[in-house]
């Protein structure tokens, strides 16, 4: 499954303006915003001016760890740590106030083009398409790998573990690592199905992986698994199926027979009727 999320022409905007902010750092620059980081964290110097920088660099980190883990898709797992950064700093531009007032009057009611709620809007709205709260637990408001997704990935790199003992040159593989990885990759197939099962929605980072290994091991590795019951099954389908037109021209034609031999018997009986019925009259 391919991710692709909506873009406006304001929201790509607004992508290129912090991805360029983020690329002109100057090693300065970088150095500031690691203290207005630590300032930040350590809840110092929270006056307005240092929250909309704040939230600028953190928007700014976030898109381009989402640009940089688009594919294959870690955008969940990687930005996680940007994605709590920016949340931090817009709830405090919303809740804290300096000497000149409080921070969403400065800030956000008298900005009209609504700058700050459209990135904050465009990176939560891409958080929550790739459904990446399916992948941590809140605890604390702290987002931590859930043991769920941690238990996926170690299956996960368990299987690519066993495909790369396998590998004998570039991209070419030995026949027999659909036999040896068998197991691990069934594995992950089984436990991926589970989580399928039991969530509304799948973590992208889950699910594109899952994508990813299965394409390796069709295309790639050009491996079938088999599937006893799925055949006897099938077969079982296919002789029903062909049988049942027989069943139909036999019941048919039993049921026929029975109709006529009934015709027959009401028929002689009416004839056997009629001569005496004359008689009495």
């Amino acid at each position: 499954m391919t991710f692709v999320p909506l873009v406006t022409m304001t929201q790509l905007n607004l992508i290129l303006l912090l991805f360029s902010l983020l690329c002109n750092f100057s090693t300065g620059e970088l150095e500031d915003y690691k203290i207005s980081q630590s300032l930040f964290h350590n809840g110092k110097n929270d006056t307005c001016t240092e929250l909309l920088e704040t939230f600028a660099n953190t928007s700014a980190s976030f898109t381009f760890c989402a640009i940089k883990y688009a594919r294959p898709i870690r955008i969940c797992e990687q930005c996680v740590q940007f994605f709590e950064d920016v949340s931090d700093a817009h709830e405090k531009i919303l809740k804290m106030e300096d000497e000149s007032g409080k921070c969403k009057e400065q800030l956000m009611n008298l900005d009209r083009l609504s700058v700050i709620e459209s990135g904050f809007e465009y990176i939560t709205g891409l958080w929550d398409s790739a459904s990446c709260k399916y992948c941590f637990d809140d605890t604390n408001h702290t987002l931590s790998l859930s043991n769920q997704t941690s238990f996926f990935m170690d299956l996960l790199n368990t299987t690519k573990g066993c495909f790369e003992k396998y590998q004998i040159g570039d991209d070419v593989y030995n026949k027999s690592a659909c036999t040896a990885c068998e197991t691990p990759y069934c594995d992950l197939n089984k436990f991926y199905d589970s989580i399928k099962s039991s969530h509304d929605s799948v973590c992208m980072d889950i699910v594109d992986s899952m994508n990813i290994t299965r394409m390796f091991w069709n295309m790639k590795l050009h491996c079938k698994m088999d599937h006893p019951n799925l055949d006897v099954i099938y077969l079982s389908c296919s002789c029903t199926i062909a049988a049942l037109p027989i069943f139909f021209y036999l019941g048919a034609k039993f049921f026929t027979n029975v109709i006529r031999i009934r015709l027959q018997f009401q028929t002689r009986l009416a004839e056997m009727l009629k001569p005496s019925t004359s008689a009495e009259t």
